[in-house]
């Protein structure tokens, strides 16, 4: 089924504003800036030894249930949390979360906006 423009009118196929009024008027909202909220009083430090006794248990459990090697590593130039999954005979990487390429990709645009930025607030 083909339509030539013809077909659609006058109103549709002239260039121009729209002349037909939206029975609908709009209103003006006025923008907010967000606000922040305040940070709580007390901040209850990360207990290290804690966080690695339950990386260690979670590390036995999936293990066991999945026959692989789990590794938790945190990508120092990133700051951010690395999740490995090793085969346990060869020690050869399955999986890792995220991949060598993201990473790789995350520390570019970080130098870039480093380039681009001076100073985060």
């Amino acid at each position: 089924m083909s339509i030539s423009l013809n077909a659609l009118g006058p109103r549709m196929t002239m260039d121009g504003p729209n002349t037909v009024e939206s029975p609908v008027k709009k209103q003006y909202v006025p923008a907010t800036l967000p606000t922040t909220t305040p940070a709580p009083a007390t901040v209850k430090k990360l207990d290290l030894e804690a966080v690695n006794a339950e990386m260690e248990r979670v590390q036995a459990e999936l293990s066991s249930r999945l026959g692989t090697k789990v590794q938790f590593n945190v990508n120092q130039e990133l700051g951010k949390v690395i999740v490995k999954v090793v085969d346990p005979s060869t020690d050869k990487v399955i999986r890792e979360i995220p991949s060598e390429d993201v990473q790789a990709l995350q520390i570019k645009m970080k130098h870039i906006s480093a380039l681009l930025v001076d100073e985060v607030i």
